[in-house]
């Protein structure tokens, strides 16, 4: 089997590139949001609309339309996967399984 690579890189501003496509890696303010999200028209802005309802709203597109529960929560957090706390990553896990199996599965590895 041949490998692929990818043209892929973080830059200084925390943007990541594959080839001519470039996008934030993580979503710190409405900013980054609209850029990730407004550039393909995805989830449109609407004037008036808080951060916290935007947020929320390109979460539960990245998770419903992609399946990308990995990005769906980087845009909940406004932080990079690389840069979520350990809070943060089983604020994941709970929504990707739920809190019962959560419990349930530390209790009983």
């Amino acid at each position: 089997m041949d490998e692929v690579s990818v043209d892929r890189f973080v830059d200084s501003k925390n943007l990541i590139s594959y080839g001519d496509s470039t996008m934030p890696m993580s979503f710190p303010d409405l900013k980054t949001l609209r850029v990730r999200y407004d550039r393909e028209n995805s989830v449109p802005y609407k004037d008036g609309e808080t951060e916290a309802d935007y947020r929320e709203q390109c979460a539960v597109y990245m998770e419903t339309v992609w399946k990308d529960h990995v990005e769906a929560h980087e845009v909940r957090t406004g932080k990079g996967w690389d840069q979520w706390n350990q809070v943060q990553q089983t604020d994941l896990l709970k929504r990707k399984i739920g809190p019962d199996e959560l419990l349930r599965f530390m209790i009983n590895p």
